[in-house]
């Protein structure tokens, strides 16, 4: 994503990393699941992408990420990766079925 994208090589990597690990720990520890959490979870998470790319990148030197229209931009962003996270997570169950479920830690 980054050698298509104008901003400084590693941004992108860098912000999908923190999202990532802060979505696994949220997955991990913090708190429980239930039907809606995958979902909350794409909406929050990948609106939180959006405001950290934008806050990182103006950090570092890059004009105009944060502007007047970050706000809709993050909950466009939000909204569709929730939307489409219903039929990912549909394929997911269909294609897991009858697998044993994964045990956090090996015994």
């Amino acid at each position: 994503a980054d050698l298509l994208l104008p901003t400084p090589l590693g941004l992108s990597a860098l912000v999908f990393t923190l999202i990532g690990y802060t979505v696994g720990l949220a997955k991990a520890g913090l708190l429980r699941d239930s039907p809606w959490f995958p979902v909350t979870v794409a909406f929050v998470a990948s609106s939180a992408g959006v405001a950290l790319f934008a806050l990182i990148g103006s950090m570092i030197g890059e004009t105009g990420l944060v502007n007047a229209h970050l706000a809709t931009i993050m909950l466009v962003v939000g909204i569709t990766n929730a939307v489409l996270a219903l039929p990912v997570l549909r394929l997911m169950r269909w294609s897991l079925a009858g697998r044993p479920p994964e045990r956090a830690y090996a015994e």
